[in-house]
């Protein structure tokens, strides 16, 4: 687990680690990569690292939660169309992290992180969520999210060939109408 930094300096240093993990990431597997790599890239010392973080995972959950973070703050709350178009804007514009995260073929933790830190998102779906299922919030909202993130990385395989307008409106459709499975 990271730590909440309390002081400018520690999450200075924490923000050192994100990015030379990101910039290694550009050019190494993240199995290559080590903590003596980023104390290097850094300047900064083991003991640092661990007073600030538990393990190198830790760096690649800091890094996709700070993505999270910054998608939230491009989403139009309360409105579900513009915060899905911007939804998928936001993860397009940066395809950089999708391409890390394909190439250590790491998508899994895109959908895990997502929905510890989506939730703080009001993306404007409460009309789609029946009255009764409020005592599986958390389940619908995991199975929300992996259904957000399977789309987006089907939308990434395909080159992003649908627009941003197109993935909503499918989303919508899927939302208020899913597909009823037949054996």
């Amino acid at each position: 687990m990271y730590r909440q930094c309390t002081t400018q300096k520690t999450t200075q240093q924490q923000l050192q680690f994100i990015e030379a993990l990101q910039t290694s990431l550009q050019t190494r597997f993240y199995r290559d990569i080590t903590i003596t790599d980023l104390c290097k890239q850094t300047g900064l010392t083991r003991n640092v690292f661990y007073r600030l973080f538990d393990c190198k995972d830790d760096i690649l959950y800091a890094l996709i939660d700070n993505y999270f973070y910054a998608c939230s703050q491009s989403i139009s709350a309360n409105h579900m169309q513009q915060s899905l178009i911007s939804f998928f804007s936001f993860w397009k514009e940066n395809k950089s992290l999708l391409d890390i995260l394909e190439k250590n073929q790491l998508n899994h933790l895109l959908a895990s992180r997502g929905t510890l830190c989506c939730k703080q998102i009001d993306f404007g779906m409460q009309k789609y969520i029946h009255a009764d299922w409020n005592k599986y919030d958390d389940e619908i909202f995991s199975f929300y999210v992996g259904g957000f993130i399977g789309l987006l990385f089907l939308w990434y395989h395909s080159g992003f060939k649908k627009s941003e307008e197109e993935m909503t409106e499918l989303s919508i459709r899927l939302l208020s109408h899913p597909p009823l499975m037949v054996n």
